[in-house]
């Protein structure tokens, strides 16, 4: 029996009644769709938490499991009157399955007016994204996502902000912007600190997504920033999210990523021409990183992209990452490797592995549209990161030649790493 208050959802989607069913029990397949953190125990009795970058959590105790066929799990979500219930259906049809969600308990007037409003809207979007992943990969969350158009953004740490004498301890520091996009528009330049967005705090990453997730490519915001000492405003546009073409199998997206890591090895060989050891250790500023730390930057964006994609093959939630930048890391990294050459060396043996990765990927994996498209997307958007910080070194270096002079040899060449072809024992 149902009340007047209950909301009730029905959606059919080509794909099989197991592939919609592990929607709904797995971490990692939640965080592809519905959330951006769950933690799932899919059975009588086990626990179920969801959490958005909005800040929106709720939490529930799996009531009626039966696999393939029915779930129902209670839901209390955050500033929600009362605990409700959920109970999914899903039944074989000729396209494949046919859902039916019922949301229920939820209670009536102006206690409930908000809540309510807000459940119908989330289940909408979200049941409109499940189909959209499940039959052809893409995240529509991603899709439709405004951006900035920044080439990268990393959180401000009160030390960073210390040596910089800046007035506040908490924002996202530039990297640079993209031509002709919203920032670049706007004013806003390479070391510039955001600190609020929309009237929103942007304290981390976190809180820019979840400022973001509210607009549309085209939408107006105003940004506060700090240019050194001085707090400033700009009215931006933001801009619609660029997004690469996915390659149907692994060994194209292999085959893509190595000539994408070709290209970058030119524009890295040409930022570093003429570079000696004693400039690739050139500080311009206390707290900017050298050339050399900026490359064990790169390297562990690769290795970090290994532990992402393992974390993907292991069925766990795997969020698109962020290099983790701390100096300690890097320190360690330029104190292994030592010279530009043992430097590049090794961020070419990373890059190699990386395509090595994407070759063997598990043909299951690949038919798995959801997790596959979400593994493309994240690795080629890697080049504008890399990019980014190539055109950052080639800044560097202007300022500090004139302290250093030129080497006669440079560890320019050209790997043979990337040539090799993925399995060969030469």
């Amino acid at each position: 029996m149902t009340d007047h208050n209950d909301l009730k959802f029905k959606i059919a989607i080509a794909a099989s009644v197991a592939e919609v069913y592990s929607a709904f029990i797995s971490a990692s397949a939640l965080t592809e769709w519905l959330c951006d953190v769950a933690q799932v125990d899919a059975y009588e009795g086990g626990r179920l938490y969801l959490w958005w970058s909005s800040g929106y959590y709720a939490n529930g105790e799996f009531i009626e499991v039966r696999s393939d066929e029915r779930l129902v799990f209670s839901w209390h979500g955050r500033g929600e009157p009362g605990a409700t219930q959920v109970k999914i259906i899903i039944k074989p049809d000729e396209q494949g399955a046919r859902l039916s969600l019922l949301h229920q308990g939820i209670g009536g007037g102006k206690v409930w007016f908000q809540a309510r409003k807000a459940i119908r809207k989330g289940w909408r979007q979200a049941l409109e994204n499940l189909k959209s992943v499940l039959e052809t990969g893409r995240d529509l969350r991603l899709l439709r996502r405004p951006v900035l158009g920044v080439s990268g953004l990393d959180e401000l740490t009160p030390e960073q902000a210390s040596l910089l004498g800046l007035p506040v301890q908490a924002g996202l520091r530039l990297h640079g912007v993209l031509e002709g996009q919203g920032a670049q528009l706007a004013g806003l330049q390479k070391d510039d600190i955001i600190v609020k967005v929309a009237g929103r705090k942007v304290a981390g990453l976190n809180d820019l997504q979840a400022v973001l997730q509210q607009h549309e490519a085209g939408d107006k915001v105003k940004v506060w920033f700090y240019r050194g000492d001085e707090r400033q405003s700009v009215k931006l546009v933001l801009s619609s999210r660029p997004l690469p073409e996915i390659p149907e199998t692994a060994a194209e997206l292999a085959d893509q990523m190595r000539e994408i890591y070709h290209r970058l090895e030119e524009e890295l060989n040409n930022a570093l021409e003429g570079t000696s050891e004693e400039g690739a250790d050139f500080r311009s500023t206390p707290g900017e990183w050298t050339v050399k730390e900026t490359l064990a930057h790169l390297i562990a964006a690769e290795r970090d992209a290994h532990a992402w994609i393992a974390r993907f093959l292991d069925g766990h939630e795997a969020e698109l990452w962020f290099p983790t930048p701390h100096i300690s890391r890097l320190s360690a990294t330029v104190k292994t490797f030592s010279t530009l050459k043992a430097l590049r060396d090794e961020l070419r043996r990373n890059q190699a592995e990386t395509v090595a990765l994407l070759a063997g990927l598990p043909p299951e994996f690949v038919a798995r549209k959801r997790s596959y498209w979400r593994l493309g997307y994240g690795l080629l958007n890697l080049p504008a990161h890399f990019r980014d910080h190539v055109q950052y070194i080639g800044s560097l270096l202007k300022m500090g030649r004139e302290q250093y002079p030129l080497a006669e040899e440079v560890a320019t060449q050209t790997s043979p790493l990337l040539d090799i072809e993925v399995g060969s024992t030469d």
